[in-house]
């Protein structure tokens, strides 16, 4: 196998078990990050005042569960 044939299997292998091109699994765990992240923050946030944000991290959580059970 050449090189350029396992470098393109590293980044493709998975992507393609999803039934995706590479850059389309790119942007779908890019913005499921982003939103793990928000959703952390605002937990934090959460966590020194109890009355701000109080369903945010769980919402998150539960919408993108749905997303990547719908993708399976």
């Amino acid at each position: 196998m050449k090189i350029a044939d396992r470098i393109k299997n590293l980044f493709c292998s998975h992507p393609t078990t999803a039934g995706e091109t590479y850059f389309q699994h790119m942007s779908f765990a890019l913005r499921a990050g982003f939103r793990m992240i928000l959703a952390g923050c605002c937990c934090i946030i959460h966590a020194f005042f109890p009355f701000l944000f109080s369903k945010t991290a769980g919402t998150t959580i539960a919408s993108l569960h749905e997303k990547m059970q719908k993708r399976n």
